[in-house]
């Protein structure tokens, strides 16, 4: 598998929704790892870094920067998933692109996308068909991504349905190639 703006070697690449999603590795949500009896002791590490991602936590966001860097091409333009939330219209996902943008070429799209619509929380449920998130997104943007290769980046992935939407609405704003990473796939 070569995206073409992704160097995949080392990342794990599943193919979800149709379309292949490349991410650094498999996490657990926390609910998850404890209802099946675990505790903070035995939760895996990388789990635990999602978490304080998630949480805003610097040492996390840097952490994944340094973890993703290696396989982003020079020339691309970044974007970011954007929250179930339209009010929050800059999060963690925008931290992260932002650090890894104005670097070897590369473009902070993280502001591309936005989420015009309220989706329910989908790590609480939320619906996680890609026509929930086709129907809420729109690129804000699109002088930002038309003509270029693109990387949308999310923290995390479960069935692929708001990268691959997020694919398709950047695809259908004139982007040439749209490749979707992410930085954790749940179990």
């Amino acid at each position: 598998y070569s995206t073409g703006a992704l160097v995949v070697a080392d990342l794990n690449v599943e193919q979800m929704q149709g379309e292949y999603i490349a991410f650094l590795e498999k996490y657990m949500p926390w609910s998850r790892h404890k209802a099946m009896g675990g505790n903070s002791s035995n939760y895996d590490s990388f789990s635990g870094r999602v978490l304080d991602f998630k949480n805003g936590k610097d040492n996390a966001i840097t952490m994944f920067e340094t973890a993703i860097r290696p396989h982003l091409q020079n020339e691309y333009i970044l974007c970011a998933v954007p929250s179930h939330d339209p009010t929050k219209k800059v999060g963690v996902r925008h931290s992260l692109v932002g650090r890894l943008a104005g670097r070897n070429g590369l473009s902070d799209g993280s502001l591309a996308l936005e989420r015009h619509t309220l989706i329910p929380k989908l790590a609480t449920g939320g619906t996680r068909s890609v026509q929930v998130h086709l129907d809420s997104i729109r690129v804000a943007q699109p002088h930002l991504v038309n003509g270029r290769h693109v990387v949308v980046i999310d923290d995390v992935t479960t069935t692929g349905g708001s990268l691959v939407a997020c694919k398709q609405l950047l695809m259908g704003a004139g982007a040439s190639y749209v490749a979707c990473l992410a930085i954790g796939r749940t179990l």
